[in-house]
């Protein structure tokens, strides 16, 4: 008769751990991919005063049953962090950036609950330069990544244990020169 009741207890603890590992396979779960999108597949680089310059409307999508948490810009800034890459994986250096960090009072990250879309106003800058490669190096097809945390969690300029960056990416975008 314990020997019953041991079996039983053993078959109800393994099935309560195949429903907690089962769990994490939910269509809402951590996992999922970020709608990260821009408002056109196509900028031209603008020009005036020694400046490049290209506006981008970008919308972030929570697809997550919980609130995530958008890094600011070096951990104090009004937008959130971002990074533009090259689309294709080139790790070429890339001459349309933002801004610089400096010390400043660190903020929480910007929440963005579960279904939620938050909208950011990118502004990608590039001094002009004697150098006959700079063209080549601010136009092409970019992707931005942005840091998205599951913590309001703040520890400096970088993001706290960020989502990894395939799930964090816009769409391509080509930047053509002016």
């Amino acid at each position: 008769m314990i020997e019953n009741h041991r079996g039983v207890a053993i078959r109800w603890l393994c099935a309560t751990c195949v429903m907690l590992l089962g769990s994490g396979c939910s269509p809402t779960d951590v996992e999922e991919a970020f709608e990260i999108q821009t408002d056109s597949t196509e900028y031209e680089l603008r020009h005036e005063g020694g400046l490049y310059w290209v506006n981008v409307e970008v919308r972030v999508t929570n697809p997550l049953d919980r609130t995530v948490f958008l890094h600011r810009q070096c951990g104090y800034g009004d937008h959130p962090s971002s990074r533009l890459r090259r689309a294709d994986g080139d790790s070429t250096s890339i001459s349309l950036g933002r801004s610089f960090c400096e010390t400043q009072q660190l903020r929480e990250p910007i929440p963005v609950g579960s279904g939620a879309t938050y909208v950011d106003e990118v502004q990608l800058l590039s001094p002009e330069s004697s150098s006959a490669d700079t063209m080549e190096l601010r136009t092409g097809k970019f992707v931005l990544v942005y840091d998205i945390q599951l913590t309001d969690a703040v520890e400096g300029w970088g993001p706290v244990d960020p989502l990894s960056p395939q799930r964090t990416t816009s769409n391509p975008f080509v930047v053509l020169p002016p």
